[in-house]
């Protein structure tokens, strides 16, 4: 069973995700904010984060710097309307980042779920080797 943070101000999509989430076998933790999900990664260390761009203070683009420093092994899918519309993650260095554009579909949000988990399973076995 893996360990996901969803980080949204929208409570309908973190009840929907939560939701599916436990139906895949998985603990969740929600957040409405950035400053709710640093919290929480300073207590517990999360298998997966699904980050909301569009938060209310600190945005998800600014959490996300943070968070890699809390979490850097950890896979984090952002979670957007606006990537069509170019708000891509180009500048981003990060590999283990995926997108999730809203609105989508459950079957699209357990596809990122799961490419997100075996891609951090992957990652930790490897690391394990080093």
């Amino acid at each position: 069973m893996s360990r996901l943070l969803i980080v949204d101000d929208d409570h309908a999509i973190c009840w929907c995700l939560s939701r599916l989430a436990a139906r895949m076998g998985h603990q969740t933790q929600t957040a409405s904010s950035a400053e709710q999900a640093l919290q929480f990664v300073s207590r517990t260390r999360p298998d997966l984060v699904l980050l909301d761009l569009c938060l209310p203070g600190m945005n998800g683009n600014q959490a996300l710097g943070l968070l890699r420093l809390q979490v850097p092994q950890c896979p984090i899918i952002l979670m957007s309307a606006y990537f069509e519309r170019g708000a891509t993650l180009r500048e981003q260095p990060h590999d283990n980042v995926g997108q999730l554009a809203k609105p989508f579909t459950l079957d699209q949000a357990r596809q990122a779920i799961t490419r997100g988990l075996a891609w951090g399973s992957a990652r930790a076995k490897a690391t394990s080797r080093s």
